[in-house]
């Protein structure tokens, strides 16, 4: 038995203190089997053009919004086969394979965590309008 539930909020209805952003959750599957499973799809939209969004997602220099210190990656933007190192707190890795990219659109990637997790990510990017666009991890 599997259970989904969608559900998007628009700026107006819940607006974010410090970003003025609105964080929405696009999906969350669950499956009552043996192994249960949760599949988690965040979305924000951003008060920025695609093209801004994409650069700062895509070029290591411009990634000290993660929350880990970036210590090996191309000095350019990422491209198909390239691998980013990323050291969290306690001295923890965290790596990002690119897999797959499709510029402006989306970007697939295996991301190594801690004690052996891993996940498979895409990141979709939505043109709204001129001046913002919407951001999907999945």
């Amino acid at each position: 038995m599997r259970l989904r539930v969608s559900r998007v909020h628009s700026d107006d209805e819940i607006p974010t203190e410090n970003s003025g952003t609105t964080f929405a959750y696009a999906a969350i599957i669950m499956s009552q089997s043996k192994s249960e499973a949760m599949e988690v799809c965040p979305t924000d939209v951003a008060r920025a053009p695609v093209e801004l969004a994409w650069e700062h997602f895509t070029n290591p220099s411009l990634l000290g919004w993660v929350d880990a210190k970036l210590v090996d990656a191309p000095a350019r933007p990422v491209a198909v086969g390239d691998r980013l190192l990323f050291k969290a707190d306690f001295g923890l890795r965290v790596t990002w394979s690119i897999l797959a990219i499709e510029p402006h659109r989306q970007v697939e990637l295996d991301i190594g965590l801690p004690f052996g997790m891993a996940n498979r990510q895409t990141t979709v990017f939505s043109r709204i309008d001129a001046h913002s666009c919407r951001i999907t991890f999945s």
